[in-house]
């Protein structure tokens, strides 16, 4: 789906595909995060043993940590900004790669075709807007049987849900027919989604938004307790060592 939510302004350039979303940036922050917090729990356990000697091992962590908690805040940033910019521009780039580069279920060689073809199996959706999106394109693949499709196949409703991965395999009627709840779908559109594709991405980055958002500042706001607490408690660590006391002396004398 990557090649429909990555898009650009200029409503002739395709060329924005090749460049990671702001929604897939967000992502690889995220991952990025998690890779620190390993980096960070190696270092707070040298922090614990080594604390005496290598006073490094303390602000490492913080650095670390602080690092962490603005990378999840940039993520949650540009989570909220690729959303607003693809509810305004979105629709525009799914209708220029509809109209551009679609040739219809049986060509595997395009790989936008393929997305596209995927998208609607996936999100049980048609088009960018609906079903009539089709009705105006004319450089797609209509042929089905001795009739005209009115709209792919992949807008069809399968059997089961699992059917979903054959439909970017597809190359002739025979791979897909049996497996779609009516074989006539395509020429008559019974039992296919109705529903545009716009409206269901935009739905499921929606989604992906809230879970980047609401992941992001949990952990940022545990961060930032465990920053101050480990701030706190660092410099009495460091007191007790100091003076040769086990820390466990001195939680019985208080």
């Amino acid at each position: 789906m990557s090649s429909l939510i990555r898009f650009t302004e200029n409503e002739v350039d395709l060329s924005s595909m090749d460049t990671p979303s702001y929604i897939e940036i967000a992502s690889y922050l995220i991952i990025a995060c998690g890779v620190g917090l390993i980096v960070v729990c190696i270092l707070g356990c040298c922090t614990v043993t080594c604390v005496k000697r290598v006073k490094c091992c303390f602000f490492a962590y913080i650095t670390i940590m602080i690092a962490i908690v603005i990378l999840q805040c940039t993520a949650a940033g540009l989570a909220v900004s690729y959303y607003s910019s693809f509810k305004n521009h979105g629709q525009n780039h799914m209708t220029r790669t509809l109209n551009q580069e679609y040739v219809g279920p049986f060509e595997r060689e395009n790989p936008i075709s393929n997305t596209w073809d995927t998208t609607q199996a996936s999100f049980h959706c048609c088009g960018v807007m609906g079903q009539n999106d089709f009705k105006t394109l004319q450089r797609w693949d209509s042929s089905w049987s001795s009739e005209q499709a009115t709209i792919p196949v992949s807008c069809c409703q399968l059997t089961k849900d699992e059917f979903v991965i054959d439909v970017s395999k597809i190359t002739k009627k025979a791979d897909i027919e049996e497996k779609l709840k009516d074989p006539t779908c395509p020429v008559t559109g019974h039992q296919s989604n109705f529903r545009g594709c716009f409206e269901a991405v935009l739905e499921n980055i929606l989604s992906i938004r809230k879970w980047l958002i609401g992941t992001s500042m949990a952990l940022a706001l545990l961060e930032l307790i465990t920053i101050i607490a480990t701030g706190c408690l660092f410099p009495r660590m460091q007191d007790v060592r100091d003076e040769g006391r086990p820390l466990s002396n001195t939680g019985r004398n208080m």
